[in-house]
């Protein structure tokens, strides 16, 4: 039985497409592998499938990061402390993980996510054949609109590989021989990609439900209207964007809200408000009329999938 590995970041929007992926490669004999430092996910792997808890200190893990970090930044300087203060150290710490965990498991292919790069510099040291993830499909070409953002993360990486001992000047991220993009050629750019890009479509697929949600709330009544507010780790955390949020929909007589964000974040929520930090957002749509967003592209994609109109507030 060939064993294959997922070799994935603690982001949820990175880890829910490999699910409905592993569940069809388990289906069809393979032995299948999850690494993740997102211990929420455990629950969610298909049945027969192998889950392995990378422990990631929590200065160094995105999600609490993007929590807790209270400077704003912009602009290149965002993507600057995006890498300098979260992503590199993580891969840091991963690359010790994944050269471990690779070593237990033997596998016979990963599957690394763009951002969990550590991955490939391990397969590449190991001799491992890797496929590359791409789940956040805006970030694979940003040489011709953003040269220098795509300058300077190239940079960071080529500065990891150098630090564990890989000296190239090729950047092993998006893999030449197959690169998995969950998305259309047309809705990301009008670039040319290279060979090995394809472009397998968004995945959407059921999920176990492992949250309780009070659908009976979204009972359509006359005249009310359900949204459905989501909005990644960045504005769920902004009280200023919540507060917005508050004023904009708390009312009763048109609107039914369910917002993914702290519950904790406010003391009182107005009534028509269901707040929840995580949801089972394919189900949930089925009883939405309207979503905002942050134009996060799984939420987008299924959206879409539902034929649910969209405000997108890509931050």
């Amino acid at each position: 039985m060939k064993k294959i590995v997922f070799l994935l970041p603690p982001f949820f929007g990175h880890t829910l497409p490999t699910l409905p992926i592993g569940a069809q490669l388990i289906a069809k004999g393979y032995e299948v592998h999850w690494v993740c430092a997102l211990q929420k996910i455990e629950g969610m792997i298909p049945k027969g499938g192998h889950f392995h808890l990378v422990t990631v200190p929590h200065a160094f893990n995105p999600e609490v990061y993007l929590m807790t970090n209270t400077t704003e930044k912009y602009g290149l300087d965002s993507v600057h402390e995006l890498y300098e203060e979260s992503l590199v150290p993580l891969n840091r710490i991963l690359y010790q993980t994944f050269y471990t965990l690779l070593k237990e498991i033997e596998p016979d292919i990963a599957i690394i996510d763009q951002q969990a790069f550590a991955g490939a510099m391990v397969c590449e040291q190991m001799n491992i054949p890797f496929v590359t993830s791409v789940t956040a499909p805006a970030a694979i070409d940003r040489s011709a609109s953003f040269p220098r953002v795509m300058a300077f993360e190239q940079d960071q990486i080529l500065s990891l590989q150098k630090e564990v001992g890989i000296v190239t000047k090729e950047v092993l991220i998006c893999n030449s021989e197959l690169t998995l993009i969950y998305t259309l050629p047309s809705f990301v750019s009008n670039s040319t990609f290279k060979k090995g890009y394809q472009f397998v479509g968004p995945i959407i697929a059921p999920q176990k439900n492992t949250v309780d949600f009070p659908y009976h709330q979204l009972q359509q009544k006359t005249g009310v209207h359900t949204i459905l507010v989501s909005l990644g780790s960045i504005l769920a955390r902004e009280p200023w964007f919540i507060e917005m949020v508050v004023i904009a929909l708390s009312d009763t007589s048109r609107f039914q809200v369910v917002l993914v964000a702290d519950p904790e974040a406010r003391s009182i929520w107005p009534e028509n408000f269901i707040v929840q930090s995580f949801i089972p957002q394919q189900e949930v749509l089925r009883h939405i009329d309207v979503v905002i967003c942050h134009a996060g592209h799984n939420t987008v994609m299924e959206s879409l999938s539902h034929g649910i109109p969209l405000i997108v507030l890509p931050m």
